[in-house]
């Protein structure tokens, strides 16, 4: 049976939701226990200081993280799949609309609230009580996004589905959606990462569904947002080290340790 471009597109999305696994080992901090390590080593890496990739300048760091390998690998992945369904997607949207893909009307219309703005500026404001440091992470990597996403509007001017305006490409409602989703992972770990992504997911949906977005847009949204967004919290989290247990034959206690 010939296969369709819309399950082309399928099949290169999910190869780019296929990294969730490896991107969480990086995540492992969070949901590791802590490690013992003897006293005499946790002096040493206490006094180390920071490496000579944390001491370069913040852009270039960010650049660093942000296009390292595992980046790289979703950057390829994105702008595969935004390319394919770009020649396509017209047909793509078609067979797509055609489709009942079996999600509840009330949860695609709250998903596309996500992508808003306003849920992010609300955890946001709730990360400002409880940690001040990840808030400050979180806007960053949702203003990062969202410049970039409506400056590729304007340089793009991709006429929407709908006709409404030339500002399709790329998806804003998904840039968001993925950069706040992206920020929770990193932040608070798989267990509330993982449906954070998957509800980034429903709002792409719910835009193609609408009209407002062909596929390409939403596939080059969910790169962006994500790429962003891991790369200012790789960048604004390194080489702050962590508070480990010591034990030794003749102390016990806690140190600050730092791998480089």
């Amino acid at each position: 049976m010939k296969i369709t471009v819309f399950r082309k597109v399928i099949a290169v999305f999910i190869l780019f939701s296929m990294p969730i696994q490896s991107f969480s080992k990086e995540n492992g901090s969070q949901i590791k226990s802590p490690k013992v390590i003897p006293a005499e080593n946790s002096k040493k890496d206490k006094a180390s200081g920071p490496s000579k990739e944390a001491q370069k300048a913040y852009p270039y760091r960010l650049l660093d993280n942000t296009f390292d390998r595992f980046g790289l690998y979703v950057l390829g992945a994105g702008t595969l799949a935004t390319a394919l369904a770009w020649n396509n997607d017209s047909r793509t949207r078609e067979e797509f609309l055609e489709r009942d893909i079996g999600l509840p009307s009330g949860l695609l219309s709250n998903a596309e609230k996500f992508g808003t703005g306003l849920p992010t500026f609300l955890i946001i404001g709730g990360q400002f009580v409880f940690a001040r440091k990840a808030a400050w992470i979180h806007l960053e990597s949702f203003l990062i996004a969202t410049v970039i996403s409506s400056t590729t509007k304007k340089l793009v001017s991709r006429e929407r589905p709908n006709k409404s305006n030339n500002d399709s490409f790329p998806s804003g409602h998904t840039t968001a959606a993925f950069a706040t989703a992206t920020h929770i992972y990193y932040w608070a770990g798989w267990k509330w990462g993982v449906p954070a992504l998957l509800l980034a997911t429903v709002t792409g949906i719910e835009r193609l569904q609408d009209s407002f977005h062909w596929t390409g847009d939403i596939v080059a949204g969910a790169t962006i947002g994500f790429l962003v967004s891991r790369g200012v919290y790789k960048t604004r989290t390194e080489g702050l080290g962590e508070i480990v247990p010591v034990v030794s034959n003749e102390q016990m206690g806690v140190a600050w340790r730092y791998e480089f």
